[in-house]
């Protein structure tokens, strides 16, 4: 069990070429064979996702911070408290619009990274 609690502050900080300003944690990745990934992710002020599309599911909780979401053209402004259901194939993307980091939480199924 304890090896399934995890200090999220110290999981080490990635970042993916071709997308700057934007941070990950995995706490939950492909080679730990759960089924899913889940990653904590920042996006720096003035920073975004942009438009792409997953083989799977991911369902994406702002814990804070405000972001334009993106899923099929239509753009809807979001903020901490706001989940978004990006089904499979679904195009979609995020722009930071606020001051500060959108940190937020994003679940695969099945795992990305």
């Amino acid at each position: 069990m304890a090896d399934r609690i995890v200090d999220v502050s110290k999981v080490s900080e990635f970042t993916m070429d071709g997308y700057p300003g934007q941070y990950l944690r995995n706490i939950v990745a492909k080679d730990d064979e759960l089924g899913f990934g889940l990653h904590y992710v920042r996006i720096a002020e003035g920073h975004s996702l942009p438009e792409h599309t997953h083989d799977g599911i991911e369902v994406v909780y702002i814990l804070s911070g405000t972001a334009d979401g993106m899923m099929d053209g239509e753009v809807t402004p979001v903020g901490a408290d706001t989940a978004l259901v990006v089904p499979k194939e679904a195009n979609h993307s995020l722009v930071n619009t606020g001051r500060g980091d959108l940190l937020l939480l994003a679940f695969f199924y099945p795992p990305l990274l």
